[in-house]
């Protein structure tokens, strides 16, 4: 089986199941929880090294202030990226 497809269906088997169930949101290879006017993102990210063989990849995470968002003049109506939390 090619290493991409492992990947997939580890994600769509095991991780977004557990996700879910804590009550994040899916998008992609990212999951976002919101939370008492913040939000927690998972992000599955995959190496410019994999091969067909092996995938490697990082898990970012990272949490937002929806509040701080606001102050610093940023809109909180889109999901957050791994760049724009702090």
């Amino acid at each position: 089986m090619p290493a991409a497809l492992s990947f997939d269906r580890f994600l769509r088997d095991f991780v977004t199941p557990h996700l879910r169930g804590r009550g994040f949101l899916k998008s992609g290879y990212s999951f976002v929880l919101r939370l008492e006017g913040n939000r927690g993102l998972i992000q599955f990210q995959k190496g410019r090294k994999s091969t067909a063989a092996e995938i490697l990849f990082t898990v970012n995470l990272g949490v937002t202030s929806e509040r701080l968002r606001r102050f610093e003049g940023e809109t909180t109506d889109s999901k957050p990226s791994i760049d724009d939390c702090h």
